[in-house]
């Protein structure tokens, strides 16, 4: 930021801010905009446009409307004349000042025009009757304000307006059809209205008679106590009951050219009515609504009467929309990681401004046609060299635009939060959704339908967030005010080129304009020329009277005898600065310090007239105060290096952990003279440089000063003080912990948050060969690094260890340059490399949910062999009791998860934004949620899906097959639109663009075809191959093979058969060239080597294209100079780039994947998986996770190499050559896996015995978790449905999806544990379905419900004793809690009693209620054998509702210990509300440990295992968290297979083991539910 006045005082500030408040915000305003608009006509403005149009006219309609005005004119006025002053459009109060006033925010406004001019020679046979009923009628039938039923309605009228008015209420009243508009009118202004006539009428009506002949009826209306007066007040008076009555008097009587008089008396311009309230103007009947300034009495009078009506009216409603929009922007500070507010850099420089300075930029013609002209450029770019007061003129510019929606930002260069470009966009996106509803809803619904946002990635930020603002509606134009954008750090990146690309795009239809500052540069130039801005230079001349007006501020306090001599020195101030204002500041600042008055002159004539020599001087002068070198160049290092500036509180603190000692004089005052004047601090304490071109000339290599900051060493230095805060004692972990915002609250070392937040930078920056900062380093890995982990995750900032992982990486390979990389602190910041993105990716969402639980959940769900683990979950440093046993994994695994499909193909995959779909060979469609690889959602095409894309916005999908096209809307499940498909015509790519609004395809008949979202309009379709060019002939008859769409640099690129590829020009669509491999790389051959994919680089900064050829080369082109660039040898078949363009992934049909440095082609991962060759891949949004594909299954891997040592945006961080070897990844098919697919429903032993969807039984140690061995076996290709165990009697009864039952006797074994003994059943039941199995408690009798029948076993006698016929609908038998004997059916509304020996009715059939409004999820549920109570979960019945539809869900019990003794049964919910849980399914009852009573387990949606304690009272008031799944555990999964155990271990299956948790539900967490 040009921060060029950073020294005025602040009491300056406090003066101005004080005069301030002593005028109104809205006058204030208003006024300035009529001083800067030249006051005249227009001359493309007609007389007719000067009167004003007919009928209702919409002036202003704001974002969101609580009231409704309508102006309406009198006698021979118009519905822009009578409200204006003069002809200047400035003075149509209504339009022009009314608007910008905060008071009337949220009014509407129309005017009301009809012809009422008597000076016209034709007659009129319109009287006030017509006049109004036209009004009602407008009213009745305007698209805005008559669709608004609820919002109130204000008429104003002039003179015979006030008549019209009367009318319009009066018809309101009497016709039913305008009954909704009479009952919202709140409040009638009459000004100046001849309720009673006016005499001059009359004498008017016969004027007119003797000029033309004839006269008006609405004239005769207005006469005394004529017929229409008397019945419009008649009428009135039975109708205004409820309505608020203002009238206003004129008091000045009105040249009539013959004499003056009052037009309307007293008498008849008043109702006489005890509620009418009445006031007198100083106006004639004329001017009494003609105002020449928004600080004239009369307006004020007007103004604030309309004012507390509107108060009135709208203080409850605004209450509550005010508390809505609190919430909404509280919402969205958190979605777009809001944490330093511009308007601190905005009113820290409004303090220092003096009234009236910069008024010399918005005085100029180009800045007003920029401001108030329509039809201008959108750009304004204001360019100045350093130090010339941009940033101040930025305010003043902010200032100038209040009452409009403007939203600023302030770019400093030495903050790394202020610099960055994301953060740039953020925070725009942010402040344009707290001046407009519009873009706040359209962020609410982003932020619902895709809660994850790459806080870092402008351009996903541009895509995703500007995508749904510049959708939203728009009422006015809104601003954009950028300062010192040259110091923004995107300037040195890629990133810097794709803002103004980004502009470019914006549509022309939203209304916004942009104000931007900086220095000259020629990159800018180049970049900003596209956008055709208005440019202004600021010259000496421009900023000479505002530092004039300063320096005379000061002057009496400058050094001198007599004004004279102060006069003098000022003027020489003055002409010596040249126009910089800095300059002028520091120097008046050293003059104030001098003693002597023979200084002065030595001052002006040493201190240089350039800026770098005035900073030397400074230098020169702090070499002399040899006490505090030290603190000065800390201050120096702290204030240059620091990643944003520090609050001096902060600085203090970090002083102290710098240089080992304490301040304890205010550091605020000190600060000044111990950095000679180079540092400042701001209104808000934070200090920094006081410019750019401070921090410069103080990092300047060439610098020959013992104060010159060298940023290695600075860094270094930072990074030790921070790591020493996080070794320290403050950070230390706690055995009994509090709430994470509690600790985090409580910290008492200012340094805290920064240190947390930036230590890693620092590191990053610093010299690698410190060994004290290595040794600091490894201390805080070994010790307090679960802290600071819990502290970014009460931030909710998990991508700060994905951050770290790759500083700590950098930092590493650069000291292994200069140092041997051996040792175990080397090892121990290699491994914590490895692990903190593995708990950000694996463990985050439960993290940001409960911070806490990496203390003590999250080590033992991290691999044995993992440093966290090993510190902290390991045999004798566990921080908790809490286990888990039964896996195998020791590592991390790069396959994150694998979704097996069965006998589903499938054949397409999109992914974007958090979520990804995958399309079938059947016409199915999945999508899932990217982060947890949950499903989401599916959809049904009905034809084998091709190929699909995946929208940013609004969840857009398209998917196409052979036969049609088709796009939903994922977020509602709502199908867009369909379009046939001509045989052989299919799409071959698919492409939406950023904005969401158009369709793109290019299909296999070489047609393009663009259609338009959500209507389905096809608005653009070309056949290339028609559009000739050179090379085209050769394509014809030849049908595409791979065809693929750059919407960034708008490309097409297309291959055929053994020729190269082609580009097209998307805009012409002329044929651009070829790329074309080299003969020193194919050989001699002069056929082209088959083309098998490509892929365009899609970082719109890079103009690169990857081409694989057929089993032999991967080469790389330049699409803007069509020329090879390099090529490896490769055989990949497939190739996908990850969306910042840095990773190229290529697959192959042997099932191996590699991923390629994008710009080298060098190999960074090589992935191995046989059996199946890869079909599709997509990378994450992030670019750290990989979809493949592969016939039948769906692979997520998350190779700890795409945790690269890569550029961000701020380009600071050193590039490091990717490792020289790649590293390898094995994995098994998931289809040679046993997944374990049926556990019984209850588990009481030590053991458990289960079934897989390769039809084993196998039997597993509940005590390690491990399988023991597999007791038997169905077919292979028969997954086990179903498994029934009673460990006492022996029994095992295992059911298949072929309908076949075994029952097994098994006995104790002291090898095995058990083994089976005998088969006592094995029963084929063909033509049925088994839907159920169930065991007696003693396990005697099974019961086996098929879709036809509902069969009982005999199991001792092996043989079936008893039958029923089954329902249609299958409803689910339970063993009855308290009598062993009996069986229950819960049907629909009723419970049905059996006994278990013969399957008889024992008890009359029971009804129950309480479920009406819920579906019972029957799948899920649970007993309570203590209490007799059955526990299901409900879930709220709403049809009508898409899927995606928010539902509600209770957990609710059912008596059973009442039947028999009542004919009905009530469920009871636990809890009031619905909306408190998210629960997935019921797992099961168990024993409490905080009584003797029983606990009920169930899961959430988010993976947390929960309870409630069943046997307390309802409604309950809390529940317990006790522990969660891991959310890769639940990828692909329908659900998850989970158990409870009598001794209170949990069991989750994953894949073909069993993790046994330990200990699980000790670990309490109380969520209070009130």
């Amino acid at each position: 930021m040009d921060s060029d006045s950073l020294h005025v005082p602040r009491k300056l500030g406090l003066q101005r801010a004080s005069s301030q408040k002593s005028t109104s915000f809205a006058f204030q305003s208003l006024q300035r905009k009529l001083n800067i608009v030249s006051l005249h006509r227009s001359a493309s403005e007609s007389a007719t446009e000067l009167i004003g149009s007919l009928g209702l006219t919409l002036l202003f309609e704001p974002e969101e409307v609580l009231a409704d005005f309508i102006f309406v004119h009198g006698l021979r006025g118009g519905s822009r004349k009578t409200w204006s002053f003069s002809a200047d459009p400035a003075h149509f109060w209504p339009k022009e000042w009314l608007p910008g006033d905060p008071d009337f925010k949220n009014v509407r406004i129309h005017t009301f025009g009809y012809h009422s001019n008597w000076g016209e020679s034709k007659g009129s046979d319109f009287n006030v009757h017509d006049f109004g009923q036209n009004l009602i009628e407008e009213i009745h039938s305007s698209r805005t304000i008559g669709r608004s039923d609820d919002v109130p309605l204000m008429l104003i009228g002039h003179s015979m307006g006030g008549l019209v008015i009367k009318k319009a209420v009066i018809l309101s009243r009497e016709n039913p059809a305008y009954k909704t508009i009479g009952d919202r009118i709140h409040s009638l202004y009459f000004l100046a209205t001849p309720h009673r006539g006016s005499d001059l009428a009359k004498a008017l009506n016969n004027i007119l008679k003797m000029v033309f002949k004839d006269t008006k009826a609405y004239i005769t209306n207005l006469e005394r106590s004529s017929e229409a007066q008397q019945v419009i007040s008649d009428s009135f008076r039975h109708y205004y009951s409820g309505i608020h009555i203002h009238s206003f008097l004129e008091s000045i009587p009105m040249n009539l050219g013959y004499g003056s008089a009052l037009v309307v008396d007293r008498s008849s311009a008043t109702l006489g009515y005890t509620e009418e309230r009445v006031q007198l103007l100083n106006a004639d009947h004329r001017s009494i609504c003609k105002y020449e300034s928004p600080l004239d009495p009369n307006f004020q009078t007007i103004r604030n009467r309309l004012a507390a009506t509107i108060h009135d009216i709208t203080r409850n409603a605004a209450q509550g929309m005010q508390q809505i929009h609190r919430e909404h922007m509280r919402q969205l500070s958190s979605y777009l990681n809001i944490s330093d507010a511009p308007v601190d850099d905005l009113t820290a420089l409004e303090e220092q401004k003096l009234e009236g300075s910069c008024e010399w930029l918005t005085r100029k013609e180009s800045y007003q046609d920029w401001q108030y002209n329509n039809d201008s450029p959108k750009y304004f770019w204001l360019r100045g060299k350093p130090a010339m007061g941009k940033s101040m003129t930025s305010s003043h510019v902010v200032q100038q635009l209040e009452g409009t929606q403007c939203s600023y930002f302030f770019f400093k260069h030495n903050d790394r939060l202020k610099s960055s470009l994301a953060v740039f966009l953020r925070s725009m996106a942010y402040q344009m959704a707290n001046s407009n509803r519009s873009v706040r809803q359209q962020l609410i619904e982003l932020q619902q339908d895709d809660p994850f946002l790459e806080m870092e990635n402008a351009r996903n930020i541009w895509r995703k967030v500007f995508g749904v603002v510049f959708k939203a509606q728009y009422h006015q134009p809104h601003y954009w005010v950028i300062d010192a954008l040259d110091e923004c750090k995107a300037a040195e990146s890629h990133d810097f080129g794709g803002l103004f690309g980004f502009l470019a795009k914006i549509d022309e239809d939203v209304p916004l304009k942009l104000f931007i500052t900086s220095r000259f540069t020629s990159e800018l130039e180049r970049l900003i020329a596209p956008l055709h801005p208005i440019t202004q230079q600021i010259t000496a001349e421009d900023t000479t009277q505002d530092i004039r007006a300063y320096v005379e501020l000061y002057s009496d306090s400058l050094p001198g005898e007599s004004k004279e001599e102060q006069h003098g020195l000022a003027e020489s101030i003055i002409s010596k600065s040249s126009g910089c204002f800095l300059w002028a500041v520091v120097v008046i600042q050293q003059l104030k310090e001098v003693i002597f008055f023979e200084e002065t002159e030595d001052i002006l004539q040493q201190v240089p007239q350039e800026m770098e020599g005035l900073y030397m001087r400074s230098l020169q002068v702090l070499s002399t105060k040899t006490k505090y070198k030290h603190l000065t160049l800390s201050i120096l290092n702290w204030t240059v290096c620091s990643m944003r500036a520090l609050t001096t509180l902060e600085l203090k603190d970090a002083l102290k952990l710098d240089i080992s000692q304490t301040i304890f004089k205010d550091l605020e005052k000190a600060l000044p003279s111990l950095s000679g004047h180079l540092v400042s601090v701001d209104r808000h304490s934070r200090v920094q440089t006081i410019h750019q071109t401070a921090t410069a000339f103080l990092t300047d290599i060439n610098l020959d000063s013992e104060f010159r900051v060298k940023k290695s060493e600075g860094n270094a230095s930072l990074a030790k003080a921070c790591l020493r805060y996080l070794c320290g004692e403050e950070m230390q972990m706690q055995k009994r912990r509090r709430s994470s915002a509690a600790i985090f609250r409580d910290r008492s070392n200012a340094l805290c948050d920064y240190a947390c937040s930036y230590f890693s930078e620092h590191l990053l920056r610093a010299t690698s060969t410190d060994d004290e900062l290595l040794k600091l380093l490894t201390t805080f890995l070994q010790t307090n690094v679960l802290t600071w982990i819990e502290i970014v995750a009460q931030k909710k900032r998990m991508d700060f260890l994905t951050r770290a992982a790759k500083h700590l990486k950098a930092y590493l390979d650069r000291r292994a340059k200069s140092v041997a990389p051996l040792g175990g602190p080397i090892r121990l910041i290699d491994a914590w490399a490895t692990d903190l993105p593995r708990i950000a990716g694996e463990f985050g969402v439960n993290l940001i949910s409960d911070p806490t639980a990496i203390y003590r959940l999250i080590p033992p769900l991290c691999p044995p062999n993992s440093t966290i683990y090993k510190q902290f979950a390991g045999e004798g440093v566990s921080l908790t009791t809490f286990q888990v046993r039964g896996l195998s994994t020791q590592n991390w695994d790069d396959r994150v998860s694998c979704i097996y499909y069965g006998d589903q193909r499938a054949e397409s995959i999109a992914c974007r934004d958090g979520r990804f779909a995958v399309g079938f060979s059947n016409g199915n469609i999945i999508v899932y949620y990217g982060e947890s690889g949950q499903e989401a959602t599916r959809l049904k095409h009905g034809d084998g899906v091709l190929v699909m894309e995946l929208g940013s916005l609004a969840g857009l999908l398209a998917a196409s097959s052979r036969t049609s096209l088709k796009v939903w809307n994922v977020g509602t499940g709502g199908l867009l639109f369909t379009h046939e498909i001509l045989p052989g015509n299919d799409p071959l790519t698919l492409s939406i663009d950023d904005n969401g609004t158009r369709l793109l395809a290019a299909t296999a008949r070489k047609n393009f075809m663009v259609w338009d979202i959500p209507n389905g309009n096809i608005v653009k379709h070309q056949a290339w191959a028609e559009s000739g060019g050179t090379g085209v002939a050769s394509t014809l008859g030849r049908p595409p093979t791979v065809i693929k769409i750059n919407l960034e640099h708008n490309l097409l690129a297309i291959t055929y058969r053994s020729l190269p590829v082609f580009l097209w020009d998307l805009d012409t669509f002329t044929l651009l060239g070829t790329c074309n491999l080299p003969t020193s790389v194919r050989g001699s051959s002069s056929v082209q080597l088959p083309i098998t994919d490509f892929v365009f680089n899609p970082n719109p900064e890079v103009e690169l294209l990857a081409v694989a050829y057929m089993a032999s080369e991967l080469a790389l082109y330049d699409t803007f100079r069509l020329t090879f660039k390099a090529s490896v040898p490769s055989e990949c078949d497939i190739l996908v780039a990850s969306s910042d363009g840095r990773t190229l992934a290529g697959g192959d049909s042997s099932g191996r994947i590699q991923l390629f440095d994008f710009d080298t082609l060098q190999v960074l991962v090589s992935i191995s998986l046989p059996d199946y060759g890869v079909k599709a891949m997509q990378f994450s949004n992030d670019g750290l996770r990989l979809f493949d594909l592969r016939d039948c299954e769906c692979n997520i891997w998350e190779p700890s190499a795409l945790v690269r040592k890569t550029l961000d945006e701020t380009n600071s961080e050193p590039s490091a050559s990717a490792d020289s070897l790649p590293s390898k990844v094995e994995a098994i098919p998931i289809e040679d896996i046993p997944i374990i697919s049926a556990l019984p429903s209850s588990v009481d032993g030590d053991f458990v015995v289960c079934g897989n969807d390769h039809g084993g039984v196998v039997l597993y140690d509940l005590y390690t978790g491990k399988r023991k061995s597999e007791l038997y076996k169905h077919a292979r290709n028969c997954s086990i449905r179903s498994v029934q165990w009673n460990e006492n009697a022996g029994i095992v009864s295992t059911a298949d999806t072929a309908s076949r039952l075994q029952v097994v006797k098994i006995v104790k074994d002291t090898a095995k544990g058990w083994k089976k003994s005998a088969v006592v059943l094995d029963e084929r039941l063909s033509e049925q379905v088994i839907r159920q199995q169930l065991l007696s408690p003693d396990a005697t009798r099974i019961l086996v419900a098929t879709s036809k029948w509902i069969l009982l076993y005999d199991v001792v006698k092996k043989q079936r004793v008893a039958e029923l016929e089954a329902h249609a609908q299958w409803w689910p038998w339970i063993n009855h809690p308290l009598r062993p004997d009996l069986v229950l059916l819960f049907e629909h509304s009723a419970i049905r009693t059996f006994k278990w020996d013969n399957l008889i009715s024992a008890i009359p059939a029971v009804k129950f209620i309480g479920h009406e409004e819920y579906d019972i999820d029957y799948e899920h549920y649970a007993t309570s054998e203590q209490g007799g109570k059955l526990l299901m979960k409900f879930v709220s019945s709403q049809p009508a509702q898409p899927a995606s539809a928010h539902k509600t869900y209770h957990i609710s019990t059912l008596d059973l210990s009442l039947l028999g003794k009542s004919t009905v049964l009530h469920f009871t919910h636990y809890f009031v509300d619905p909306n408190i849980l998210d629960i997935d399914f019921i797992i099961g009852t168990t024993a409490s440990v905080l009584n003797h009573g029983s606990i009920l387990l169930f899961f959430t949606k988010l993976g947390w295992i929960c309870s409630i304690d069943i046997d307390q009272p309802v409604p309950q008031e809390a529940y317990i968290r006790h522990f969660f799944v891991p959310s890769h555990w639940l990828s692909g999964t329908e659900s998850v297979v989970a158990r409870v155990t009598r001794k209170r271990d949990v069991l989750v299956v994953q894949r073909d083991e069993i993790a046994v948790f330990k200990n699980a539900l000790d670990q309490m967490e109380y969520v209070n539910v009130r």
